[in-house]
């Protein structure tokens, strides 16, 4: 989660560990650290707008030449909400009743989109 602002540098680094992930690893560790890092993308890139900035988030996925992976996971996320989420919808809401934060986080994650 969001947790404050990010610097050019850690905006550079986390815009550059940016990578497609396939459907099959929605709801990993890995998808999910994505996930976390767009998220801190997107708020910071609204800061910015905000307080008149330097859109140096715009600009760096533009440099870097991933936006088509910001494209790709939105593809993903809207296959799978149709394809995979109704087939295992009853298992999700089974482990959110027995507190298990896994199924909530996922279920945050693909709600929040990019």
């Amino acid at each position: 989660m969001y947790s404050g602002g990010l610097s050019k540098f850690d905006a550079d680094r986390i815009i550059t560990s940016l990578k497609p992930i396939p459907i099959e690893k929605v709801g990993s560790a890995e998808w999910m650290k994505q996930r976390q890092n767009i998220e801190q993308l997107n708020m910071q890139a609204h800061q910015n707008v905000m307080m008149n900035h330097d859109e140096f988030i715009k600009e760096e996925l533009s440099v870097q030449d991933k936006v088509k992976v910001l494209i790709h996971e939105l593809i993903v996320i809207e296959i799978w909400k149709a394809k995979v989420a109704p087939l295992i919808w009853s298992e999700m809401v089974q482990a959110s009743a027995k507190k298990s934060l896994k199924p909530y986080l996922l279920v945050y994650y693909l709600t929040l989109q990019i």
